[in-house]
């Protein structure tokens, strides 16, 4: 299972007879399953929510050396970059998920500025990432919470309905099931949150 968590991945698949592909993930809207073959290795690694990838350069590399066996860190150095005005916008929308406005004061930009940068180098908009940390934050509260009503509530959702909505959107699970122990161990692997 593969549970949004804001971050993409670079892994290196090396199949039975040992050749190599390279896989980069998209950024998950929602859970899904990896069927995995007996045999088959992975190595990778998770990049931290805003990297930008040059995956052309990145797959070009790992096809003029098709015996490379695992992925080097300092690798993602030449194929991987972060804009600090990017990790400062996402910053600001993980610590206020109240307003949009108030990041962008903070940040010393309009609102529309924030949400085109954020768009243009994460492929999503601020609504993406301020629903999913709301999001990851409550599933892993859950368990805490004596009602579902009350969940929704300290999570900033505006009722339980609209809690279990976004719940089941991201997770495919209830908040029930979730409390229960669905995708606890998922959710709780680091991520943007």
């Amino acid at each position: 299972m593969i549970v949004p968590d804001g971050c993409r991945d670079i892994i290196l698949i090396q199949d039975i007879e040992g050749s190599s592909s390279c896989f980069i993930s998209s950024l998950a809207s929602s859970t899904y399953d990896v069927k995995i073959t007996a045999g088959v290795q992975f190595h990778g690694f998770r990049l931290t929510p805003g990297t930008t990838i040059n995956e052309a350069s990145f797959r070009a590399f790992i096809e003029n050396n098709p015996s490379l066996d695992k992925i080097d860190k300092t690798w993602l150095e030449h194929f991987c970059s972060m804009k600090s005005s990017v990790h400062e916008a996402l910053e600001g929308v993980r610590s206020d998920l109240d307003s949009i406005g108030i990041i962008s004061r903070n940040l010393g930009v309009s609102v529309r500025t924030l949400q085109r940068h954020i768009k243009s180098e994460t492929g999503m908009s601020p609504q993406f990432w301020r629903s999913l940390v709301r999001a990851r934050r409550c599933a892993r509260t859950l368990e805490e919470q004596p009602s579902l009503a009350e969940a929704a509530l300290r999570s900033g959702y505006s009722d339980q309905s609209h809690m279990t909505r976004e719940l089941q959107r991201w997770f495919n699970c209830t908040p029930s099931a979730l409390k229960s122990g669905c995708l606890q161990t998922e959710i709780n692997f680091s991520g943007y949150d």
